[in-house]
């Protein structure tokens, strides 16, 4: 039986950053990342911070940088933030959670883990002895099961599609959109001026597998919808449709992140942001904690892991805000959310505070649009946010 440190199961970003991280805080570790299929599964790409790029070292898998951000309502409202630098950046998951394998130098292990019961990691043909165990494998929950923990109720269906020969007058500006295109809404992400990347989402609460294949017409036909609004149609004019994808992940935390020797990040635990739906920039955020106290406790306490949910619980508790009125918006109906962004747009929002609200760090910004709404909207807001703010204060004890 082979004895680790720590073992990392799952190759995706969670588990190829915590395995960087780990690597950069303690080079003695004795680490195994095991991946079923191929480190950054995902054929996607990924929306996030450029400081948190740097910070990892992975500016060779970025694909475009922005400095401007354009929410759009498809009725026509729209918000923009320009900056004077950076701040954005586009990057190929594939090819950043190779980047980060790589850096840590672990040892990775092409195979499906069957079970992790009694704290050991069982393979089709080997039992791998480890301290710590750290599953980052993603959406399907296996082992959140296997161990009877709570799992995420809700699901993001994404459809991605990469078109090429457009006309992109500003390949520096990204865009959200909101409306009626999905109940996820949907993105525009320009790599040069002459491709770019496209998608839209729906959010579920619950998806049989017969059902699977009606979001995906569902999904194609509210691309299409997006691509041929008015602000998009004349700049992909004759362009032409490269590839195409659909992936899922969880849309809402879990409570518990640690169970013995076993410690969850990623998509596993459900964390992303609630309004804008990006995860990357909460992996790494919460990741470098899980690293801390993981590599911590790989010196012979355990019981250290339970920090790590203690950081967790902070963390819910400081973003639980956000999370209410992220929900709140999914609620209201396209006029409603289309006059939000109109009053957001003729106010003066301080375009830093903007970044932290998309970091998810602070609910301020979403809190200030019920001063200037509607009586209607106003009251529907309200309404809204006491509901889900009872929902999550007593699902999460914060």
């Amino acid at each position: 039986m082979e004895k680790n440190d720590i073992v990392i199961i799952g190759g995706g970003f969670a588990g190829a950053s915590l395995a960087h991280k780990l690597s950069r805080l303690d080079s003695s570790l004795e680490i195994t990342l095991i991946e079923r299929n191929k480190l950054g599964g995902k054929p996607v790409s990924a929306f996030t911070f450029t400081d948190i790029v740097d910070n990892l070292g992975i500016r060779n898998s970025v694909k475009q940088y922005y400095n401007q951000i354009e929410i759009t309502s498809t009725l026509g409202a729209k918000e923009i933030y320009a900056y004077d630098r950076d701040v954005f950046s586009l990057i190929d998951y594939k090819k950043a959670c190779e980047e980060l394998v790589g850096k840590s130098g672990c040892q990775v292990i092409f195979d499906e883990v069957k079970s992790i019961k009694a704290g050991k990691v069982s393979l089709g043909n080997e039992v791998i002895d480890a301290k710590i165990i750290v599953d980052a494998s993603g959406r399907g929950y296996k082992f959140r099961k296997e161990l009877k923990l709570d799992v995420p109720k809700i699901e993001n269906h994404l459809y991605f599609k990469k078109l090429t020969h457009c006309n992109i007058p500003n390949p520096k500006s990204l865009h959200l959109i909101f409306g009626d295109i999905g109940t996820g809404g949907g993105w525009f992400y320009p790599i040069n001026e002459n491709e770019c990347e496209a998608g839209v989402a729906e959010r579920i609460t619950k998806l049989a597998g017969n059902e699977k294949k009606d979001i995906s017409n569902r999904e194609k036909i509210n691309l299409e919808q997006l691509l041929n609004y008015p602000a998009y149609s004349e700049m992909l004019e004759g362009s032409k449709s490269e590839s195409e994808a659909m992936v899922y992940y969880p849309y809402e935390p879990v409570k518990h992140v640690v169970k013995g020797n076993v410690m969850f990040l990623g998509d596993t635990a459900g964390m992303v942001h609630p309004i804008f739906g990006m995860g990357i920039h909460y992996i790494d955020r919460i990741g470098t904690l899980c690293a801390e106290y993981c590599a911590k406790a790989s010196h012979g306490n355990i019981a250290l892991l339970r920090e790590y949910q203690n950081a967790w619980d902070s963390m819910l508790k400081s973003d639980m805000n956000t999370w209410i009125w992220g929900m709140t918006y999914f609620d209201l109906n396209i006029k409603q959310i289309n006059k939000i962004i109109e009053i957001r747009s003729n106010s003066d929002i301080d375009k830093m505070n903007m970044l932290s609200a998309l970091r998810g760090h602070t609910g301020k910004n979403y809190e200030g649009d019920v001063l200037e709404v509607p009586l209607g909207l106003f009251l529907s807001l309200i309404k809204n946010v006491l509901k889900y703010k009872l929902k999550y204060k007593l699902k999460y004890r914060c």
